[in-house]
């Protein structure tokens, strides 16, 4: 209980206020109960430095939102840059798909190419074993009485081609009394590499 010269205590205090400011009191007084606990309460307030402490709380909070305002600008300005960056990625990607694409393509024909190749080489293969092994390696000699092999031939050009004969024995086209008989064993249009070689003789064209 407070004492009783505290009771006794009075003390009137005329405030004048403007319309705003009454507003507000009244409002506040609302909250406190009265006009007079309203005083008391921001009395109190200030008694216990509680506005300054507020106010710098205000400040704190102030430097923090411009703070986060800073951050969320620098945030935008990243995201922007890194929509950028991946449209790029995603532009180079797209291309990288497409010459990929291509580049199966062009393998695709390249094996079907080679596929085709190697059939015809085949092919060119059987023809070249079966030329082989159709190919005359013997011709019968007339003046020996056998055959003998390519590397005894001998040629003589002849009637737009030339003539094979033993090289052993001279080139003779037509068979006599005195010479004998005809030494060609066959003809051909063009000449062979290898027929011949080391041969020199003397060369007869037929009319």
């Amino acid at each position: 209980m407070p004492g009783r010269s505290a009771v006794r205590f009075r003390r009137r205090v005329v405030l004048e206020m403007l319309p705003d400011e009454n507003d507000l009191l009244q409002r506040l007084a609302a909250a406190h109960g009265s006009i007079r606990g309203t005083i008391l309460s921001a009395l109190r307030l200030l008694e216990t430095d509680e506005s300054d402490k507020l106010r710098a709380r205000i400040t704190e909070l102030e430097a923090k939102l411009a703070k986060t305002k800073e951050q969320a600008a620098t945030a935008k300005s990243r995201l922007k840059n890194d929509e950028t960056s991946t449209a790029k990625v995603q532009s180079d990607l797209t291309s990288a798909r497409t010459a990929l694409r291509d580049a199966q393509t062009r393998e695709r024909q390249t094996k079907a190419a080679l596929t085709k190749q190697q059939a015809r080489a085949a092919d060119l293969q059987a023809e070249a074993t079966l030329l082989g092994d159709l190919q005359i390696h013997y011709l019968y000699c007339a003046d020996c009485g056998t055959f003998i092999g390519e590397d005894e031939w001998a040629e003589q050009p002849a009637s737009k081609g030339v003539a094979l004969y033993h090289k052993t024995h001279k080139y003779r086209a037509e068979g006599s009394l005195l010479g004998g008989p005809a030494t060609v064993m066959a003809w051909r249009a063009k000449p062979h590499t290898k027929a011949g070689r080391g041969v020199d003789l003397p060369v007869f064209v037929d009319s």
